[in-house]
């Protein structure tokens, strides 16, 4: 479902049955969606329990927001458990030239990295990276477009977190970042102050640098009789951070000290 700003007005919403999507035989449950992001000017992203990636235009007429399916896309043989998307240049022969990419991940704990295409209308696969068998599916992705190759940000069910470059989709590094599994992670764009969060009790904060070390821990802090269940920074630099979790209704904030 699509909605206004401010949630008070349904924009849109994309019934699955009516649109030839059924159930999950595999765990007999009704169709689910896992992950969602605005690519380009104007499209979202957004992937679901068969393993798809359905692409939304959204434009506005004189009155009203439209939305409208423009693609879709199937190269998962899993649930699609989480989407990423940012603009980056990307870096052809001789020449360079700006694009969106998309990450996807899947409950197998395979990746698939899409271009938005020429017409900017439809998603182009341009690779994929395998899933390992020891960390499990994908729980989070985080895109980082700060150096050149680009940085895939990806948490797994076993508590690690690894890097991979978006341009050749070759790993950069794995970090035993947790003990449990990893239920949120955000980027702050401005700054690269990269946050984790997962069921062992612990947020992690993390620093992602152009220079020297790509990635360096920098503070943990225990969160007790609480599992987490998300965390988003709400400031573009990472100074403050907002953190959910299940069975609560309460929103905890915490800052940065000065």
């Amino acid at each position: 479902s699509f909605y206004d700003w401010d949630g008070k007005t349904l924009v849109y919403e994309h019934n699955f049955v009516e649109n030839g999507i059924g159930c999950d035989a595999k765990t007999i449950s009704g169709p689910q969606v896992s992950g969602i992001a605005a690519i380009g000017a104007n499209l979202i992203a957004v992937g679901i329990h068969t393993g798809t990636i359905l692409l939304f235009e959204i434009s506005s007429d004189s009155t009203q927001l439209v939305c409208r399916i423009v693609d879709s896309q199937r190269r998962h043989i899993e649930p699609v458990s989480d989407v990423a998307s940012t603009s980056m240049m990307l870096h052809h022969a001789e020449k360079s030239s700006p694009s969106e990419v998309l990450v996807s991940g899947d409950e197998l704990g395979r990746l698939n990295i899409w271009n938005l295409g020429s017409s900017g209308d439809g998603l182009v696969h341009r690779t994929s990276i395998d899933p390992d068998e020891k960390t499990g599916p994908v729980t989070a992705i985080c895109l980082w477009n700060k150096v050149e190759q680009g940085v895939i940000l990806s948490g797994f069910m076993n508590g690690s977190i690894k890097l991979f470059s978006i341009t050749s989709g070759k790993i950069l590094v794995d970090i035993a970042a947790h003990g449990a599994w990893i239920t949120g992670m955000d980027l702050a764009s401005q700054s690269g102050v990269f946050v984790s969060c997962a069921e062992d009790g612990f947020i992690r904060v993390w620093q992602l640098s152009t220079t020297g070390k790509i990635i360096e821990h920098r503070h943990s802090k225990p969160i007790q009789n609480l599992v987490m269940a998300g965390v988003k920074f709400i400031d573009p630099r990472g100074v403050s951070l907002a953190m959910s979790s299940y069975d609560s209704r309460k929103i905890r904030i915490f800052s940065k000290k000065s």
